[in-house]
């Protein structure tokens, strides 16, 4: 990955959160100037897609070096992911090596978002992980 500081941060975050939407996430590897660069609510490229379910970004991103346990405020992309049901997404996470563990500033964990949302198909998935309450 080539570290670019002309390219325009706002811009980047904008395509790559949107690219799994119009097929075009294979572009994001060639396009997202700075993988783990913060936007706003201390959000990442790689947040802003598992929160908007783009499973062939979430991927593209990892591969270009995003960090796994990125956060947006307190909860990891494995939490936000385990909450809203987008299980190839928190498959994806844990492959790439997502902590299974971490836990919000009031305990929070990807278990307990998964339980709290009736996921249960998540649930299993984190405790064959290791994630413990």
């Amino acid at each position: 990955m080539i570290l670019r500081r002309d390219c325009g941060v706002r811009r980047a975050f904008v395509f790559a959160a949107g690219a799994g939407s119009n097929g075009h996430s294979a572009g994001v590897r060639f396009y997202l100037c700075v993988v783990n660069a913060e936007y706003e609510t201390n959000a990442t490229a790689l947040v802003l897609a598992v929160t908007e379910g783009h499973s062939d970004t979430v991927l593209a991103l990892l591969d270009a070096g995003a960090d796994p346990d990125a956060r947006e405020v307190d909860m990891t992309a494995l939490m936000i992911a385990a909450s809203n049901g987008y299980a190839d997404i928190v498959r994806t996470l844990l492959d790439s090596g997502a902590n299974v563990s971490a836990k919000t500033e009031t305990g929070g964990t990807a278990l307990g978002a998964a339980l709290n949302a009736g996921h249960s198909d998540i649930v299993e998935l984190l405790k064959v992980a290791g994630a413990q309450l």
